[in-house]
């Protein structure tokens, strides 16, 4: 039996197989028992190779007890999995240790002689976090993949919103298609069926700018934040009427909005390896203020939640 978590294979049935390939990982669910035959093709469809393409398919064995298939493996060696019987005892360990997941990596080719590397293996591609690779998630054709959504969306599967902070669903590669976390394994719908799997819905609490220019929208743009009061806007309203009929006015003033500018850095409160919480105190109001700064190119790495 797989242990209870929430990352641990869910079913008895089925058997999680995360792919290294060319510098993606690809997620599949496999139904057991698992023929060698299948497994290779699955990998090869994964990896948008032939059906007929050679692959060499290698699992890392951490505490050496699949040495006894290989003489010149190693704890801590990659091993091959080249035959129905290794295959049989890498996911019977899988089970026994408790293991979520099956890591392999997948190399085209075949090693000219046993216990040479393959084309394009190094020993960085064992290293963990040595490379950054696009992770995608194969479910029913689909190639899922974690996305931080800037639209309010619905999940295809269950109707109800994607939201939250960090990467809030998957959505397919190809076709679109979002669904929740909790819901990709659940797609029947093979991808390419439908024209658009993205059901973008309207935020209550956004404020409506039409194409056009509308000044009474434009001015309410930063007025939504809650976390000040409404005096205070109303008094900026005031201040920004009196302006308008003395004529100082100018465009870049004509709304209010929250900046950085408006706040007083106090000190660090929190630090991380992708972020820092700092204390600010309001200048207006006194307010103090908790502000996190994540650095930029993390919006663009997917392996981070904020």
């Amino acid at each position: 039996m797989y242990v209870t978590n929430e990352d641990s294979i869910s079913s008895s049935e089925d058997v999680k197989l995360k792919t290294r390939f060319q510098g993606q990982v690809l997620v599949l669910y496999a139904k057991i028992p698992l023929r060698m035959e299948t497994f290779l093709n699955n990998l090869r469809e994964a990896c948008k190779q032939a059906y007929n393409q050679p692959i060499t398919v290698k699992w890392i064995d951490e505490e050496g007890l699949l040495c006894c298939f290989d003489e010149l493996a190693h704890p801590g060696d990659p091993c091959t999995i080249s035959s129905q019987r290794e295959l049989d005892e890498a996911i019977r360990l899988l089970h026994s240790n408790g293991e979520a997941e099956l890591n392999v990596h997948v190399f085209l080719g075949i090693p000219p002689l046993p216990g040479l590397p393959c084309y394009g293996e190094d020993k960085t591609v064992y290293r963990r976090g040595a490379r950054r690779w696009k992770k995608f998630y194969h479910v029913n054709g689909h190639r899922f993949q974690a996305k931080r959504l800037n639209r309010r969306v619905q999940c295809f599967f269950c109707n109800d919103y994607i939201w939250g902070l960090g990467r809030q669903g998957y959505r397919c590669a190809d076709c679109r298609l979002c669904v929740h976390k909790k819901c990709h394994r659940a797609v029947r719908q093979p991808c390419g069926d439908n024209n658009n799997g993205m059901i973008v819905v309207p935020s209550p609490s956004a404020p409506v700018i039409s194409p056009k220019f509308n000044g009474a929208a434009m001015e309410r743009i930063g007025l939504d934040n809650h976390a000040f009061k409404e005096s205070e806007i109303e008094a900026v309203q005031q201040q920004g009427l009196v302006e308008r009929r003395s004529g100082d006015i100018t465009a870049k003033d004509s709304k209010w909005t929250v900046s950085l500018n408006d706040f007083n850095l106090l000190t660090v409160i929190g630090r991380g390896s992708y972020a820092k919480v700092i204390q600010a105190e309001h200048k207006k109001t006194g307010v103090i203020y908790a502000i996190k700064i994540i650095k930029k190119q993390m919006f663009s790495d997917d392996e981070v939640n904020f």
